[in-house]
């Protein structure tokens, strides 16, 4: 697809053969728009994986210096810190801070926890309606979703496009279509 502005000969379509067309080239338009996209992409990701490999050298470096000042700080923890979790340098700060962790067991687990000890408060529950299944017994004849739940049903007819690419040709420079 060229730079620039597409110009399309819009004008009232009159025939079934000028839909046919406006088909044609609404299909030619999708299918130039994502072969477009896609190779945007593909550029991007190319650019994303180049930056990744040039840093990986200096990332690889980041987290070893990183372990090494650890190393230190550790074997050397009383005279670097005293009794303060961190010191302040002329560059950063080392140290350390406190972190927790849960390790949870499964959910199931947990459930019958607290189902033995009589804890159901503590169990969400967000109760919601199957609508497939309450379609399915609506359409089974249980009951008729207006009557019985006031569901309003709504029917319109909906316009589509759906361009047949396969009977569309490739562009040419030459043809411009």
């Amino acid at each position: 697809m060229s730079a620039g502005r597409l110009k399309s000969k819009r004008r009232p379509i009159g025939s079934l053969a000028e839909a046919d067309a406006v088909l044609a080239e609404l299909g030619r338009i999708q299918r130039d728009v994502e072969r477009e996209e896609a190779s945007a992409e593909r550029r991007i990701e190319a650019i994303k994986a180049g930056a990744a490999e040039k840093i990986a050298p200096q990332k690889a470096l980041a987290e070893a210096l990183v372990g090494d000042l650890e190393r230190f700080v550790t074997d050397h923890r009383e005279e670097v810190l005293g009794k303060a979790k961190s010191k302040a340098l002329n560059h950063g700060k080392i140290g350390f801070r406190k972190s927790t962790k849960e390790n949870w067991p499964d959910d199931e687990v947990v459930f019958q926890k607290l189902a033995m000890n009589s804890r159901p408060d503590l169990i969400k529950t967000n109760p919601k309606p199957d609508k497939a299944a309450i379609r399915a017994a609506a359409k089974a004849g249980d009951f008729e979703l207006g009557e019985f739940l006031g569901v309003e049903i709504e029917v319109r007819d909906i316009f589509f496009v759906e361009p047949d690419r396969s009977a569309i040709g490739e562009r040419t420079p030459a043809d411009g279509s």
